[in-house]
């Protein structure tokens, strides 16, 4: 029993050592982005993208917003689809509409960009909740592990 658990700890904490390790990677990487210069640009497409299935029971629906928005650094005019740093996931539709509406066709953006790579922008710069509750959810596992570890040898 307590090399099963010890090696189920193991496991676990690795896991969430990994996960911790990989989220705070991806946060300091949106962090950056509040310190990015900022251009004025404009909405060039504003639609709702409906993703993969979720559930595998009964499959629910996911949907993200699809942004496309254009701004001009140095007389080049770029153009960039990202609303956060990590936007790759999908959601309820209610919430993907919810995001759409800050983001109406021909609204006028901030637009935040790396002024080392002009072509990689955002319109919402910083961390997200995502990114704190992918901190939380990795520091979890590894505290858990480490717990069931202990727990093992002692």
């Amino acid at each position: 029993m307590a090399d099963s658990e010890l090696a189920v700890g193991a496991l676990v904490s690795t896991w969430g050592a990994v996960v911790t390790a990989w989220i705070a990677v991806k946060t300091a990487r949106a962090a950056r982005t509040r310190i990015w210069p900022t251009a004025i640009g404009v909405i060039a497409a504003s639609t709702i993208q409906e993703g993969p299935s979720a559930g595998m029971l009964i499959p629910v629906a996911r949907y993200r917003p699809a942004i496309a928005y254009q701004y001009e650094i140095d007389g080049r005019v770029l153009s960039g689809t990202r609303i956060t740093m990590d936007e790759s996931q999908f959601e309820s539709r209610p919430w993907a509409e919810d995001r759409l509406r800050r983001y109406p066709l021909s609204a006028t953006v901030r637009v935040s960009y790396d002024p080392g790579h002009p072509s990689r922008a955002v319109l919402q710069p910083g961390i997200s909740t995502e990114h704190m509750q992918g901190l939380g959810a990795g520091l979890l596992f590894l505290v858990v592990g480490v717990l069931a570890v202990l727990h093992a040898v002692l």
